[in-house]
């Protein structure tokens, strides 16, 4: 049970806190980063809206409060406000995620048997403010396992008594040493520490459907401050600062409205990729450009070499043995014995030397092979020289390293079909 707090934990630590202000967030389209922007916002909300609906039971007319939750994330500053804005968070996953979990798991879809929440948040604030209940984690962990067993494989008789020891023993397991690790991971002071207590057993104590739509707002607010906001800078701009929040939210929050959207999900997914392959390319241009620059002089010796033939797309080719009959079409089936190797003679794949030919079809493979197969007569060996481009281009495979030139001696079998 410490591993499911710490879980929990996990989303909600160190971040930012609960304030009264209501920003309209507004989208601008000046430049590439801004556009990039608004499409991780369209993106990151999509399905986010049926989500709310099956896991906290927010409709339609409480969006506004889960988005007033997220904008006060957003917006806040201080270190009271995270440790109450943490508390919210861990309040409504310790009420909505672990107490439901926890009913799940022992008692499946019968609402006749059900832990004792509210003993479970008392038990809880009382150990993680240092207060003694009897049992130390470790013993509370053995009985509530040992117990929750019993009742899985129904050799315990579920009573009301049963379900309060084990409300009582989950909340000891998770709480004893609660503000030690607020201290250790999200270095709040012991005032903070009681800050967040304080949160926790108001959230847990809200009625109101909006006030708990608000609860749920925060703690998906944390989670897009805290977890994708890294991910997608580290991911999409090489500086933090090019990432427009404003456009990220003014897209998210119009998506979960309903409202028009500057660019559809389908648009936005087509800039996130288009720019992320940019990104990629440019990281490995700069980590494996010496072996972009090498294959490009491989290329330019290899044209003079005699015998050697050059296609308009730049693949290059040797024949070392003529074949007969029909040539291949890009949808054909081949057999064929290949043997790979990289410009410095690395073998990186070779059906000769495994011994046993290869089958596939052609507009499954590189673009290099689609077009060099179909050039060669059943019977024919060709030894292609795949410019990078025609290869595997800047994907690191290993033995392949980004912008390899690959070389392949190929000998074209049978057509399949």
């Amino acid at each position: 049970m410490k591993k499911m707090l710490v879980k929990v934990l996990a989303v909600a630590v160190a971040l930012v806190a609960v304030t009264s202000c209501q920003h309209k967030y507004t989208a601008k389209m000046e430049n590439t980063a801004d556009t990039l922007s608004y499409a991780l916002g369209v993106t990151q909300s999509s399905g986010l809206v049926p989500f709310l609906q099956e896991s906290f039971s927010v409709d339609s007319t409480q969006l506004d409060d889960v988005i007033k939750g997220i904008t006060n994330v957003a917006q806040a500053k201080s270190d009271n406000e995270k440790a109450n804005l943490m508390g919210i968070s861990l309040g409504i996953q310790l009420k909505k995620s672990v107490i439901e979990a926890l009913n799940y798991r022992l008692f499946s879809n019968d609402s006749t048997k059900r832990l004792n929440e509210t003993l479970f948040f008392e038990t809880f604030n009382k150990v993680a403010r240092g207060e003694s209940m009897g049992m130390n984690a470790m013993e509370a962990n053995y009985y509530a396992n040992l117990t929750a067993r019993r009742i899985v494989i129904d050799t315990l008789e579920v009573t009301p008594a049963i379900c309060d020891s084990l409300s009582m023993a989950y909340a000891i397991a998770n709480a004893e040493g609660f503000g030690g690790y607020l201290q250790e991971t999200a270095g709040f002071d012991s005032v903070q520490v009681l800050s967040v207590l304080d949160a926790i057993e108001e959230t847990v104590a809200l009625t109101s459907s909006n006030d708990l739509a608000r609860s749920v707002g925060v703690n998906i607010g944390m989670q897009v401050v805290d977890n994708i906001f890294p991910m997608i800078e580290k991911e999409f701009f090489a500086d933090s600062a090019d990432f427009n929040r404003d456009n990220f939210f003014a897209a998210f929050f119009a998506s979960m409205r309903g409202e028009d959207l500057l660019l559809d999900e389908m648009e936005a997914g087509a800039i996130m990729r288009r720019e992320g392959e940019k990104i990629y390319e440019s990281k490995m241009e700069a980590n494996y450009g010496e072996n972009k620059a090498a294959g490009l002089a491989f290329l330019e010796a290899n044209k003079a070499v005699e015998g050697v033939k050059v296609t308009p797309s730049g693949l290059q080719y040797l024949v070392l043995k003529e074949g007969k009959g029909a040539n291949p079409t890009a949808t054909s089936v081949v057999k064929v014995h290949y043997h790979g190797t990289l410009i410095d003679g690395t073998v990186f794949d070779s059906s000769v030397n495994r011994g046993t030919p290869a089958e596939f079809p052609l507009n499954q493979v590189i673009a290099g092979w689609t077009e060099g197969l179909q050039l060669m007569n059943k019977g024919a060996k060709y030894r292609f020289f795949i410019p990078q481009e025609l290869g595997y281009g800047g994907q690191d495979r290993g033995v392949i390293k980004p912008f390899s030139v690959l070389i392949f001696d190929v000998e074209l079998l049978d057509i399949v079909k």
